[in-house]
């Protein structure tokens, strides 16, 4: 268990301090800096250089990692127990490394720790020039968690050529002696004579890999090219195809709206004829039936926004001297409110005229204008906004005017709506769920039939026309029969 976790924090270690990003100039240059250090130590102890520069180049980031630059540590070892020399513990995983004089005392530190642990002796049999061989054993042996570290290791010896290194002279099976210090040794030229010819053969490999490089950034941008040109094709068809798109349904749009129009136009004829015709029917009839007996009395009430006048025949009773003198003295309560001002239709200071906020009623969706639509009693309508007329409200809802002053019982031209008031966008209901209203002052039949959504016509139908039903105070029927 504590194998594994040592193995785990040594490649997280790895990973956060040895993770830099170099180029292969970079490595070229450590390469060129260490490759004497890494063939004394071939020399001495038997370690292939190739092996030796990998390991460090796989550690170090070719020696631009922040550790190496405050240790000298070239193979990330750690301090372990029993280490007298000097240490640096890095402050973010709190992990404690070996820190060296300069790399020549953390190469030859290195050797001795491979040299001297049981775990690696397998690898001294090997020969100098199998560096696969001993990347894998070093794997297997648990130099390192990675479990591609030999995979890595010779992916950098093959791409940086540096199997050459093991193939110097004087290279031959350690013997028991004393051991000299590695940096004795530094800067004797014995052992590297064939270093020109290992030299020739790496700037041989490094011109074909930038040719290699270059072909492939050549077919690279050859493919860029072509995905663009594809790219530019397929936008200009999808632009193509969405201008066709949008002429078509700009087409069908208009021809649609005016065949709406023309359709509202026919319905609004007709409700109008049939409204007249029912009107005056209803009227002659009213007044044939108060002249059946007694004497009448003719009144006219004209609701002035509308332009509706209502003829009204009131029928005289025949009252006894002594009935009529004993009503002379003593009026009902009833009577006194009948003396009270009726309503008048007239707007001003003190006509009301029905008016809502945004959002006190509920709103709902209108898809023919982008003004905001409420409903009352099932039937939709706008707000009047500051400057609205019949016309403008028409042209934002695609409604004509006149049908709108039908809809709103509304048929003086001269009329425009005030700001607030209530503007409804079809006809209106016939029924409410609200069966009674006392009129209050101010108050007009108009006034109460857009309040709750109902048609004019039909309000006066409901209270049978008779004159005394305006008065201030008096209850009429919304959705009732007057009795």
């Amino acid at each position: 268990m504590k194998k594994h976790t040592f193995l785990l924090l040594l490649l997280f270690v790895q990973i956060v301090l040895f993770g830099q990003q170099y180029t292969q100039d970079d490595v070229y240059d450590y390469i060129d800096s260490h490759k004497d250090l890494a063939i004394a130590s071939m020399k001495e102890f038997q370690i292939p250089a190739s092996v030796k520069l990998a390991q460090a180049i796989y550690a170090t980031s070719a020696g631009l990692s922040p550790l190496t630059a405050q240790t000298h540590n070239h193979f990330g070892i750690l301090c372990g127990s029993g280490f007298e020399g000097a240490t640096y513990t890095e402050p973010i995983t709190n992990t404690c490394y070996r820190k060296y004089p300069s790399a020549t005392q953390s190469y030859a530190d290195h050797s001795d720790f491979l040299k001297n642990r049981s775990r690696y002796n397998r690898l001294f049999a090997l020969e100098n020039s199998d560096y696969k061989g001993w990347c894998h054993g070093l794997q297997a042996a648990g130099y390192s968690a990675n479990p591609k570290y030999a995979e890595q290791l010779i992916y950098i010896i093959d791409t940086y050529f540096l199997q050459v290194y093991d193939n110097v002279q004087g290279v031959t099976k350690p013997v028991a002696k004393k051991k000299e210090p590695v940096e004795n040794k530094i800067g004797e030229n014995q052992y590297v004579q064939d270093a020109p010819q290992a030299e020739l053969l790496r700037k041989q490999e490094e011109q074909k890999r930038a040719d290699e490089l270059k072909k492939q950034e050549e077919q690279q941008r050859a493919v860029e090219l072509k995905r663009e040109e594809e790219e530019r094709k397929k936008q200009e068809a999808i632009a193509n195809a969405r201008k066709e798109f949008e002429i078509t349904w700009e087409e069908k749009k208009s021809k649609a709206t005016q065949d709406f129009q023309k359709e509202i136009n026919r319905q609004t004829i007709i409700f109008n004829s049939n409204l007249n015709a029912e009107y005056e029917k209803e009227k002659v009839a009213f007044e044939k039936s108060l002249l059946t007996s007694g004497t009448s009395k003719t009144a006219v009430k004209k609701d002035t926004i509308s332009g509706i006048e209502v003829t009204i025949n009131k029928k005289e009773k025949t009252v006894p001297k002594e009935v009529k003198s004993a009503q002379l003295v003593e009026k009902t309560q009833q009577e006194v409110a009948k003396e009270q001002p009726a309503p008048t239709n007239t707007p001003s200071v003190t006509t009301a005229v029905f008016k809502a906020k945004d959002f006190e009623y509920k709103p709902v969706y209108y898809s023919y204008s982008s003004r905001n639509v409420y409903e009352n009693n099932k039937i939709k309508f706008v707000i009047t906004q500051k400057g609205d007329t019949y016309s403008k409200i028409g042209r934002d809802t695609q409604l004509s005017e006149e049908n709108l002053r039908a809809y709103n019982d509304v048929f003086d031209d001269h009329y425009q709506p005030v700001q607030g008031e209530v503007v409804y966008l079809q006809s209106k209901n016939t029924k409410s769920p609200i069966k009674e209203h006392v009129i209050k002052s101010g108050e007009t039949m108009r006034y109460i039939a857009q309040k709750y959504a109902v048609t004019l016509k039909f309000l006066y139908k409901n209270n049978g026309y008779y004159e005394d039903t305006y008065a201030v105070g008096n209850t009429i029927c919304i959705s009732c029969k007057k009795k």
